[in-house]
Formats: structure tokens, sequence, C-alpha cells
């Protein structure tokens, strides 16, 4: 019932009382079969409320209690993503390789972009290139996150100050995408931009 009453404060968008009751089936009931699922949903109801330091808790406290629960990589990735959310980009980018081997391909090329947007935050913009292009690589049939990629990649390269490395890359985008598309147009933009800072 409690699980129930979560679900439905969330559908009304109050996220305390969502909050409020998955928190207590956890704790009053832990060995109910939901308590993990409710903590799981407490975390993302933290996360909700850009609350990153209390979801992270939470799902520590999920690895803690309930040890065998299936689905523990998916708490390790949620904690090194909540890492990169707080700006903890170090710790970001080692949770994220930690977990990386156990996730599924999808969840990989995920992990994989937060640990090329943690190398760029941290000024680290030759290896944050780098990362990024290990996604059309390794993750090809990630189509939009491919392509966000490599559009990251070239920013990267830009602050390195290679504006060649940066060019070669929006001209693959442009050729691959069509310049009547959204990416397209986003590196047609790009590369008018770079001609005018370049001067021609």
């Amino acid at each position: 019932a409690l699980f129930k009453l979560g679900q439905l404060y969330l559908r009304d968008s109050d996220t305390a009382r969502a909050r409020g009751a998955f928190a207590r089936l956890a704790q009053d009931f832990p060995a109910h079969e939901r308590a993990p699922a409710a903590l799981k949903a407490e975390a993302r109801v933290w996360r909700q409320e850009g609350r990153f330091d209390r979801a992270i808790e939470t799902y520590h406290r999920i690895l803690e209690d309930y040890p065998e629960e299936s689905g523990g990589e998916q708490v390790l990735a949620s904690i090194a993503y909540c890492h990169h959310e707080t700006g903890q980009y170090e710790l970001s980018i080692a949770s994220y390789e930690r977990v990386m081997p156990l996730l599924a391909e999808e969840d990989q090329a995920y992990a994989q972009f937060w640990i090329a947007d943690s190398l760029d935050q941290l000024g680290r913009y030759e290896e944050a290139a780098t990362a990024f292009l290990r996604i059309p690589y390794l993750y090809s049939s990630m189509g939009q996150l491919a392509v966000t990629a490599q559009l990251k990649a070239g920013e990267a390269w830009e602050h390195q100050g290679d504006v060649d490395a940066a060019r070669t890359i929006y001209e693959r985008v442009l050729q691959a995408q069509g310049a009547g598309t959204q990416w397209g147009e986003e590196a047609s933009r790009r590369l008018q931009r770079l001609e005018r800072a370049t001067g021609g």
C-alpha cells in the first residue's frame, strides 16, 4: 500500500510525500519484497529534486542492506552519475570505470559519455575528445548519443585550441548526417563559426 501511495503522490507531483512513503516502506518493512524497489524509487525522487547527495546515500543503503538484490550494477552506475551531477568528476570517472564491465552495452555507452563529459568539465580536453570519440567507434548503434558525442568531441578540441581537429569532426558529422538534418545543421553552424573565428 505504501509503494502504491508513493506512486500516486508522484503522479500528483508531490515529491516530498512520495519520497516519504517510499522511505517509510523501506524503514518499517525492510524484509518486504518491495523494500529495495522503494529505496530505488526514493533515490529517483531525490535526483528529481536535485538532491544528488541524498540520492547517493540512498543508493548506498540499497547496496549495504540488499547485497543479493539484482541490478546492483545499475545502482553503482547511478551513484557514478550522481557524483558527476555534484561536480565530483574524478570520483564519477573512477566509479564509472569500475562498473563499466558489468553493464549492458547501451549502459556502457552512456557511462562512456559521462566519463568523457567529466574529463571535459575537469579541463582535460584532449582526453575528453578521445573519450567522446570512443562512443561512435565502440557503440555505433547508439545513433543519437554517438552523434552528440562527436559534436562534444569537436567542442573539446576547440577548447584545446585544435581548430583543425574540431573542423574535421564537424565535417564528418555534416557528411554522415546530411545538411538537412538537425545534426547536419548543427555541424554546419559550427563550421561557419570556425570559419569566422579563423578569418576564413
